[in-house]
């Protein structure tokens, strides 16, 4: 009887001291971006960024070439890779329908080693000169197709006509994901699945459930998703299946699937100090002295850290304006405004250069004239060692463009693509310019005209901030001009009701400059953690200042050598670094 109550003692305490260990996820996403090929990426890329961030997982943008260096995936945790139109170019040196041998082994072996992969059928059906792996056997296996084994199927092709994708009840979906396909769908689908551990989140229907659409597949000490297709989490206003709610849902699976392993849900928050969400005040220049005045007296009276992107016609009176306002970081609009898409890149790096010189000081932030952008100007700008652009303009409320969240910038032209450290840091789609414009034109612009103007462009930044940042943990870039905000007292109360809003929730107001800092040592840093029982550590590679991690409940104690604090708010827990310590671990005993 001792014997078997010694044996459940140890039993016990080996249970309750149960070791697991993992890196807190980082996820990378393959995309050469969309559009024109100077930075805009697509409306999924969006939603990803947006779920992942929230969650906790840093996000990089790359193209294709980092898939033949292994050392370089295994920074990751998440690797997602498209194959649908609008996330590469059309040309197979973008598609992921074209891979080699060799990408598809490191991606096999990188999932086997821990990685949580999501893709779909087309990943590497064909080989980059362009046969078609299915051809010989009318079959995809592990003999002809890499993948086979890391997703646990093998793909034959066939005409899914009459039939729809179900959910099967468990994931983000319900009930019918697509519409019935009612003209010829040829398309791959399982035709074995290897082995039984295999979960199933949809299925094609007909009269009845048939063949799997969505597998989520164990192999080795990773994950592989594999979907029918990527439109089914693609948003359904731009051509895909989805929701935005879904499609979120989704990547919220995926977050989890990569640290399932773990007992206590410590996230890294996006922002410092436990901020649930951002802000940023920007101004592009424009504007009388007086003008300039009115809304840097606000500004110094409030504190705000405030960025004016300027160019070199702003009045010497002006300058010396902003040279006196500890708030204001200078930053740079070009030379001459003029419109890059129509520049060479010699002239490009004039017109950037140019401006450098006039002020004599090396910026690290810029914003198109007109919001103009261009792929020869992100190039420049990435290597002339700017950190940020903020033109790509938010807007969340009719459609998905521009980021919540920092993202480093893709480009691609004529069969030249790249991934930049240039950060996106999206300003919102309404500037003041759109409510005020009358100014220019009405000589009778009178204090009702301003009060109408002012109340529509307070909706516009309350809806933004309350639908769309606030819920999504994301960060709001005001863009305004000292010659519209600043004409007078009615046309600054939007700008005074956002600041105060964004204070009362809590949001950290800062600039795009230190956001853009904060963002690269993120994207250096690597945090592992060691769970032992009701003991967590965390391990930086870097202590960042002000880095805070959501946590699952107060902890009984927290050992580190450096300055924290645990604040709650919202129902959660906070813990906030404050100063670096040379251990660099932070131990939590819950």
């Amino acid at each position: 009887m001792k014997k078997r109550f010694l044996l459940l003692i140890l039993t016990l305490c080996a249970l309750a001291l149960h070791s697991v260990e993992y890196q807190l996820p980082k996820a990378l996403f393959i995309t050469s971006g969309d559009g024109e090929g100077y930075g805009t990426v697509s409306d999924g890329v969006i939603l990803s960024l947006q779920e992942l961030n929230k969650s906790g997982a840093f996000v990089r943008l790359e193209n294709r070439q980092i898939l033949h260096f292994p050392k370089k995936l295994a920074q990751f945790t998440i690797l997602i890779i498209p194959t649908t139109f609008g996330y590469h170019d059309a040309d197979r040196r973008y598609s992921l329908s074209f891979l080699s041998d060799v990408e598809m082994q490191n991606i096999s072996a990188w999932v086997k080693q821990g990685g949580t992969l999501v893709s779909d059928v087309y990943l590497g059906r064909n080989r980059l000169n362009g046969e078609d792996r299915i051809s010989a056997s009318n079959e995809m296996t592990q003999e002809n197709w890499p993948m086979a084994q890391c997703f646990g199927v093998n793909l034959i092709e066939k005409n899914m006509q009459n039939q729809r994708i179900v959910s099967s009840g468990e994931g983000p979906w319900q009930g019918d994901i697509t519409p019935v396909y009612d003209t010829p769908e040829w398309t791959l689908i399982p035709s074995k699945l290897m082995d039984r551990s295999t979960r199933i989140l949809a299925r094609w229907f007909q009269e009845k459930p048939g063949e799997p659409a969505i597998t989520v597949h164990p192999y080795g000490a990773g994950t592989a998703i594999l979907l029918a297709t990527f439109n089914l989490i693609h948003p359904a206003g731009d051509g895909g299946f989805s929701n935005g709610k879904e499609i979120q849902a989704f990547y919220h699976l995926v977050y989890h699937t990569a640290v399932s392993q773990r007992k206590y849900e410590i996230n890294l928050n996006p922002w410092k100090n436990g901020a649930q969400s951002a802000f940023c005040l920007t101004l592009d220049d424009g504007g009388s002295p007086e003008q300039y005045r009115r809304i840097l007296s606000y500004i110094q009276r409030e504190k705000i850290p405030t960025t004016i992107f300027s160019s070199d016609d702003v009045s010497p009176e002006v300058v010396a304006l902003l040279h006196q306002n500890p708030y204001i970081t200078l930053q740079s609009r070009s030379h001459s405004k003029p419109d890059f898409r129509t520049l060479s890149y010699g002239e490009t790096v004039e017109e950037l250069l140019g401006n450098s010189s006039h002020f004599q000081t090396r910026f690290t932030g810029f914003r198109y004239p007109f919001t103009n952008n261009s792929f020869w100007g992100m190039k420049a700008l990435d290597e002339l060692g700017f950190l940020y652009d903020s033109s790509i303009a938010l807007n969340h409320l009719e459609f998905y463009r521009g980021s919540l969240f920092p993202y480093n910038i893709p480009i691609f032209q004529d069969g030249y693509y790249q991934s930049l450290d240039l950060l996106e840091i999206s300003q919102i789609f309404h500037d003041d310019w759109y409510y005020f414009q009358d100014v220019l034109t009405n000589a009778d612009y009178n204090s009702e005209d301003q009060k109408r103007d002012a109340s529509r462009f307070d909706a516009y930044l309350q809806t933004l901030w309350m639908r769309g940042v606030r819920p999504n943990n994301g960060l709001m870039v005001f863009m305004g001009h000292p010659l519209y905000s600043g004409m007078s007292s009615i046309a600054m109360q939007p700008l005074k009701h956002m600041v105060e809003t964004a204070r009362e929730d809590g949001a950290w107001i800062t600039s795009p400059d230190e956001v853009a800092q904060y963002w690269n040592q993120l994207r250096d840093q690597k945090i592992d953690v060691k769970e032992v029982g009701p003991r967590v550590s965390l391990r930086m590679s870097e202590v960042i200042d002000g880095q805070s991690f959501r946590l699952p409940s107060r902890p009984r104690s927290v050992t580190f050598d450096g300055e924290y604090e645990i604040i709650e708010q919202g129902g959660a827990f906070f813990l906030i670094l404050k100063k670096g310590a040379p251990q660099r671990t932070v131990t939590l005993e819950f």
